[in-house]
């Protein structure tokens, strides 16, 4: 019972009061050698702590509940604790070890079939692919974590709905970005109050262009939120691209020419992409149409035809072009404020 209580303390951000009933709870579930009831409380409190901004405290907890889950064979909370021992080390910065653990909570949660909690850690690592320009795996980690919890408990709803919009702010989509905070609106008016604050505080920090508003939320999520909305400066200064004009190399910013001229369905994509960044920034060209502008005049099986056009994007990007070249819908397009300087 007071576990409930606490749950629903901390849902309501009554972190102090969720604290005080499960540190009562966690004095007779030892002094009655009740291991189970223990290793949840530990966990329960380091999720507290973390809540608090306690960094210390809750790693120590969580570390500990975790590590006495495992013992216990208790697979649910040793992997919902790995999540959140996820969300201390990229709160704190360690970015590629967060990225690890949340792999490892993920994978974890996904097999033991825990939707709910496998979304929150997606949304984690949402924020942190965020944070280091992998836009399309972000975006998918927030669309998977929907899925999750629109088959359990839909609470979390409104947040997944405005990290979404995050994202669509990083790609200078501006329909998108109102399309998903509207929808994240709607969401809490439906679902609770539960992340209003949250929701409204990054509806106005993307309207300031700063991620002032979302200081004053006190969740572990808004400061995921918090640095995801810190991370979109890194955003706004898109390259020039410059391009030979018969596409045989291209540089970015002030970085090398890529020398192209021997590869010709590389040529041939990027100069589709250019002229469609041309005649429309930020319209996507789809994989059919990036066929057929690499191998002209071939006569190509469709799952044949997308294996090259994935393997002529992952080049181009590997070559210079992985904050420029986007995946737009089905299709792929240079960033909509892409400039792009034709020379001879």
């Amino acid at each position: 019972m007071r576990a409930v209580c606490a749950s629903t303390h901390y849902n309501a951000h009554r972190f102090e009061a969720a604290r005080a009933l499960l540190e009562q709870a966690l004095e007779p579930l030892r002094a009655h050698a009740d291991r189970e009831g223990e290793a949840l409380a530990t966990v329960s409190l380091g999720v507290v702590a973390l809540a608090l901004d306690e960094t210390s405290t809750a790693f120590a907890l969580l570390d500990e509940g975790r590590a006495l889950a495992g013992r216990l064979g208790l697979a649910r909370w040793e992997a919902m604790a790995l999540s959140y021992l996820a969300m201390i080390r990229h709160l704190g910065g360690d970015v590629a070890r967060a990225a690890l653990v949340y792999d490892e909570s993920i994978n974890a949660l996904a097999a033991l079939g825990v939707r709910r909690a496998e979304g929150l850690a997606l949304f984690g690592r949402a924020m942190l692919r965020l944070e280091t320009h992998a836009l399309d795996g972000a975006s998918d980690d927030l669309r998977d974590a929907l899925a999750n919890e629109r088959v359990t408990s839909p609470d979390y709803e409104p947040l997944l709905a405005a990290a979404l919009a995050l994202i669509a702010a990083a790609r200078d989509d501006v329909e998108a970005r109102d399309h998903h905070l509207a929808f994240a609106t709607r969401c809490v008016a439906q679902r609770g109050a539960r992340f209003a604050r949250e929701v409204a505080a990054l509806e106005e920090a993307l309207r300031r262009g700063d991620h002032g508003p979302l200081a004053a939320c006190v969740t572990p999520e808004a400061r995921l939120l918090r640095r995801g909305t810190a991370a979109l400066a890194g955003y706004r200064a898109i390259p020039t691209l410059t391009v030979a004009e018969d596409r045989r190399w291209f540089s970015v910013g002030d970085g090398e020419r890529q020398d192209i001229a021997r590869r010709k369905a590389l040529r041939l994509i990027l100069g589709r992409l250019v002229d469609q960044h041309r005649a429309s920034p930020g319209d996507g060209l789809d994989v059919e149409a990036l066929i057929r502008a690499g191998w002209p005049g071939q006569r190509v099986l469709s799952a044949a035809g997308a294996a090259r056009v994935y393997t002529a994007i992952a080049t181009l990007r590997r070559l210079g072009l992985a904050d420029l070249l986007e995946r737009r819908g089905e299709g792929y397009a240079l960033h909509p404020r892409t400039r792009v300087v034709a020379v001879p």
